[in-house]
């Protein structure tokens, strides 16, 4: 192997434990979406210092976090309920 095709390694493309968490490996996919949404992420991820791929995945994954409306609403009525028997 000449020294041109050499591979080499720097202290930042090192891999860490940390690269190999479930939260920290992404997988490539195409999705359609609208223009204007698009130019809408762009701008708010650029407001934001980050890459637009990068303000999606951190939407996703807080909307995936956060208890559907059906899981609210089932939680406040066992609180009235609850307010209820008191």
């Amino acid at each position: 192997m000449s020294s041109k095709n050499k591979i080499t390694f720097s202290e930042k493309d090192s891999l860490t434990e940390n690269d190999f968490k479930s939260e920290n490996i992404k997988e490539r996919i195409s999705i359609l979406i609208s223009v204007d949404v698009l130019d809408q992420i762009k701008e708010k991820a650029a407001q934001n210092g980050l890459k637009y791929q990068t303000y999606i995945n951190q939407i996703l994954f807080k909307h995936l976090r956060e208890p559907s409306i059906d899981e609210k609403l089932e939680l406040l009525a066992k609180e009235i309920s609850s307010l209820k028997a008191s």
